[in-house]
């Protein structure tokens, strides 16, 4: 007997109660395998842990959700065996299954050694390893097996018994249950970046455990990722305090309120703030000039807190336009140099930050240049207790000049009011004492220009010579001329010229010179010369030096100045050089009716001016500039306009397309992008009035014109329009002249049938064609001859012969005189007789002779007077030809019935009891002349009429072949056999007697 096994499972749940049950083990008579469920009677199952049991076999727990730690599992059973003489091997096996109620899934099946080797009490220990196992409402199984193995044959029955052991029956395990994690948010995103900020947004987790969540953020994709302090219930956060354009990661986990536990981490994100708003214009704009061509401006900062740079706008007029004249300053102020004396300018600037993102324009501030400093400025006089100060003025209107004073070295102060002139007195001096002098100029506003450089002078009361005036220098043939004003001194004999060469120490120039002008040829080209004149009185005291003047020689001005137009904004500018060493060139520019102004000094032959206006003349010049800072005359002066200008034409050309009546026109692709139709103008060649005939868009490039007439020239010329609706110079002209060699298509074979005398041909129409030649030939493979022209679609062909067979081709002609190719090969015989079947009619042949019922015929059916001889009788092979009596006798002249003449058919004769049907005066005069008119009614009814006049004698002999010779006719002209038009009967080979009006054949 086998006893059942007692295990305890030691779980924080309630184990099911253990059962027990007897077996019998039945080995056999062989070796075998063996698996048996010790709770279940007789049993047996195939292969351990295939399926639990379900009860009895082990036990369960209830059911669970949780996680079991990773960890090793131990199992322990306290078994006893008893066995039989004899062998065997006994293997107990333990299956561990998850079960719910979709089925199991095996989590191990631990195994032992041999628990038959010796019989008796002993304990049986499982140990093994198992990675983390989530259950989800599943119960846990744990059934037992024993594998009884390796009996041998003949061997008694043996008893294996599992007995219920001590309390070290048990199962274990690594740790408790624990809850499983919560589900995590998911679709995690950055959306809406703003300056330093952004919104991470995300679908909520699907387990009802969460409660809110927490954003995580990191500087790098691998983290590592930091809560922020803040949780939210929603599924949306705005993070704050972020580098604008810098990358941040996130990710957002789920919290379980209850126990503060974290979802797995959601997908991971990635984001940057972006500043989206401008900064704040700058505040208060100051403009100050001073005095010197330069204007000082400052202004309050912009209140933005992310601020870069700031860029300066500059106008010549308050309504602009604004064009930027500084970028990336990084202060508040800004000098704008260089700009022309008393001239006004308005300003205002713009703020930059970080991003690029450009602020309004601030306030506009304006302010005028101040006037020029005063130039020349010199003690003109010195006398008792006096020294008068004079200086060069200003062409600018000013309101005047302000003198101000030193005393020796001590600060200067203002004297006098106001100079409107050029010089001043300044008297109640102390003789001895030097003063000193300087001169600024005030403009109507207010604004003063720089003080000039100081001069100085002391009375005395026998002063030397007051100084010349106005010294001033002019360019001279190979040197320089010196011109100065008299001294106001009346005592001065003469004057002395001092020049200084290169800075370097003055020496005089020549003796003493009593006139007021000299020229100095000593000089070279790029070397500074300084000039000073003094005046020497009767004493030989010299007065004090005039203001010092500088000359440079000048050099040769610039030649040949060019300005080119390169694309909508640039003119390109190029020069020769002056012949004469230069440093430098100056670059002046024009615009519109503005006065030049020097826009760049460079260092070659060539400049691009750039960023110009369409449609605005500008006018340039240049000036080379020596070492010596000397300007030469200027260059020419060259004037340009930038303009959007026509489109090229393109070239045409025109070609005969072959076809009749039309003419292709081509041209070439166009030279500008802006190009979208074309025009095309036509005119018959020496005509001087153009047609336009179509307007065609781009990019086509031909053009077919129909409807011309073959022969004549016809002259083309295109005209290109861009899209601003600029139109091109007409393009060279181009003619061709139509013609037509398309020959019409070839026919078909043409169709050849037997008529009376004559082998008709017939044929389909040909489109094009006008007129038409028939060949033919007695061989199909030729050489075929010309026969016929005609405009029609049928020939007879009446020069047969009898049994002569003959081939037929067309050739179809259009009204150019193009020629088809010669059609199908139609083919047919000649013969008196027809096909079975047929009837061919035959109208009365007229004939001749001497005397009633004579005639000289040969040929069948001649005969007597009175009625025709009947024909011969027709061959069996041979159709009946109903053959309509000849008319012979009176109609031949005084002949009788029956005569014949020539080739043709005698009249059968008649009876000589019975006067001849046809015995009766006819008058055939109207009949050939309605004939030869062509009147095809007429000629009937006049056949018919001529008949009916012997009715009744006639009628039952003709009155069925008149009616079917009738409905022929009829039925031939509606078919269009016959053109009522053309004569009905052709004259061909006459035959019977003399008469004329006899002789004619159907």
């Amino acid at each position: 007997m086998l006893g059942a096994v007692l295990v305890t499972l030691l779980l924080p749940f309630a184990p099911a109660p253990a059962a027990t049950a007897d077996a019998t083990v039945a080995h056999g008579d062989g070796l075998g395998s063996w698996v048996f469920e010790p709770g279940r009677t007789g049993a047996r199952t195939a292969v351990p842990g295939q399926q639990p049991a379900g009860g009895g076999a082990g036990w369960s727990t209830d059911v669970l959700t949780g996680t079991i730690p990773a960890g090793t599992w131990g199992l322990a059973a306290d078994v006893t065996t008893t066995v039989a003489p004899g062998t065997a091997q006994g293997q107990l096996v333990a299956a561990v299954y998850a079960v719910d109620a979709d089925g199991a899934r095996l989590l191990a099946m631990p195994a032992t050694g041999d628990v038959l080797a010796t019989s008796g009490s002993r304990a049986i220990a499982l140990s093994f390893p198992l990675g983390e196992i989530e259950l989800r409402s599943e119960r846990l199984v744990v059934e037992w097996y024993l594998t009884i193995a390796r009996h041998q044959r003949g061997d008694p029955t043996s008893t294996t018994t599992l007995r219920a052991g001590t309390g070290a029956d048990a199962v274990t395990f690594p740790g408790a249950l624990a809850p499983l994690p919560s589900v995590g948010p998911t679709r995690t995103a950055v959306t809406d970046p703003q300056d330093h900020r952004v919104t991470v947004t995300w679908t909520a987790s699907s387990d009802d455990r969460v409660d809110r969540y927490a954003v995580r953020r990191a500087s790098s994709a691998d983290g590592p990722f930091v809560e922020l302090g803040e949780t939210v219930v929603g599924t949306s956060f705005v993070v704050t305090d972020l580098t604008n354009r810098e990358p941040v990661f996130f990710d957002v986990v789920g919290i379980d309120d209850a126990d503060g536990s974290r979802s797995p981490a959601s997908n991971r994100t990635q984001g940057r703030a972006l500043d989206r708003t401008p900064p704040e214009a700058p505040g208060r704009l100051t403009a100050t000039p001073d005095g010197t061509g330069v204007i000082d401006l400052a202004w309050t900062a912009s209140a933005a807190g992310d601020l870069a740079t700031y860029e300066v706008e500059r106008a010549a007029t308050a309504t602009g336009p604004f064009v930027v004249i500084a970028r990336d300053l990084t202060t508040g102020v800004f000098e704008d140099r260089d700009l022309p004396p008393q001239t006004t300018w308005w300003y205002r600037i713009r703020a930059i930050d970080d991003d690029g993102l450009v602020s309004a324009p601030g306030e506009v501030g304006s302010t005028s240049t101040a006037p020029a400093v005063p130039t020349n400025v010199r003690i003109a006089a010195v006398d008792d207790r006096a020294l008068t100060v004079a200086w060069d003025g200003t062409s600018r209107p000013l309101a005047g000049y302000r003198v101000e004073r030193a005393t020796g070295d001590g600060p200067f102060s203002r004297v006098g009011g106001l100079v409107t002139g050029t010089s001043f007195t300044d008297t109640g001096l102390q003789n001895g004492t030097t003063y000193r002098y300087r001169v600024i100029a005030e403009d109507r506003r207010g604004v003063r220009s720089t003080p000039s450089a100081p001069v100085s002078g002391a009375p005395r009361a026998s002063a030397a010579p007051a100084p010349p005036i106005s010294l001033a220098l002019a360019d001279a043939t190979g040197g320089v001329t010196l011109e100065w004003g008299p001294s106001p001194s009346r005592d001065v004999v003469g004057y002395q010229i001092l020049r200084s060469v290169g800075g370097a120490a003055a020496t005089e120039l020549g003796g003493l010179r009593t006139g007021r002008t000299y020229t100095d040829r000593d000089v070279s080209a790029g070397t500074r010369y300084d000039y000073t004149v003094v005046a020497v009185d009767d004493d030989g005291r010299r007065s004090a030096p005039t203001t010092a003047m500088t000359w440079v020689l000048q050099p040769s001005a610039p030649r040949d100045l060019t300005a080119t137009p390169v694309g909508l904004s640039t003119v390109s500018l190029a020069w020769d050089a002056s012949s004469d060493r230069t440093a430098s060139y100056e670059v002046w520019r024009a615009e519109g009716a503005a006065a030049p102004a020097l826009i760049a000094r460079v260092d070659g032959t060539s400049m691009d001016d750039v960023g110009l206006l369409l449609e605005t003349p500008y006018r340039y010049f240049v000036r080379a500039v020596s070492a010596g800072f000397r300007a030469s005359p200027a260059s020419n002066t060259v004037e340009v306009t930038l303009r959007d200008g026509p489109p090229s034409p393109p070239a045409v050309t025109a070609v005969d397309t072959t076809e009749g009546g039309s003419i292709e026109v081509r041209w070439a692709p166009p030279a500008e992008r802006d190009v979208v139709s074309w025009r095309i103008e036509r005119r018959v060649a020496g005509d001087s009035r153009w047609d336009v005939i179509a307007d065609v868009p781009q990019p086509l490039r031909s053009h077919i014109d129909d409807g011309l007439t073959d022969g004549v020239r016809y002259e083309y010329r295109l005209i290109a329009i861009d899209r601003g609706g600029t139109e091109s110079p007409p393009s060279a002209v181009a003619s061709a002249v139509p013609s037509d060699t398309t020959p019409p298509p070839s026919l078909d074979a043409p169709s050849v049938r037997l008529t009376v005398g004559a082998l008709a041909v017939d044929w389909d129409v040909a489109p094009t064609a006008v007129r038409y030649e028939v060949l033919r030939s007695t061989s199909p493979e030729g050489p075929y001859e010309l026969i016929a022209t005609t405009s029609l679609r049928s020939v007879r062909d009446t020069d047969v012969r009898p049994g002569g067979t003959y081939h037929y081709r067309i050739v179809a002609f259009d009204e150019a005189g193009n020629g088809s190719a010669p059609s199908g090969i139609g083919s047919g015989t000649f013969r008196t007789s027809v096909s079975p079947g047929a009837v061919v009619p035959v109208l009365p042949v007229a004939g001749g002779g001497a005397g009633p019922g004579g005639g000289t015929g040969a040929g069948p059916g001649a005969g007597t007077d009175g009625w025709p001889t009947p024909p011969p009788a027709p061959s069996p092979f041979e159709p009946t030809i109903a053959v309509f009596p000849a008319f012979g006798g009176q109609l031949g002249g005084d002949a009788g019935v029956g005569a014949g003449g020539r080739q043709g058919p005698a009249a059968p004769a008649a009876p000589s009891d019975e006067p001849s049907i046809l015995a009766f005066p006819t008058d055939l005069g109207p009949l050939r002349d309605a004939v030869s008119a062509g009147d095809l009614p007429a000629a009937v009814g006049r056949v018919i009429g001529e008949v009916a006049g012997n009715v009744p004698d006639v009628a039952r002999t003709f009155s069925i072949p008149l009616a079917l010779v009738g409905v022929i006719l009829l039925y031939l002209i509606a078919q269009g056999r016959i053109d009522r038009n053309a004569p009905l009967l052709t004259v061909d080979r006459p035959v019977g007697g003399d008469d004329d009006d006899a002789e004619f054949l159907l």
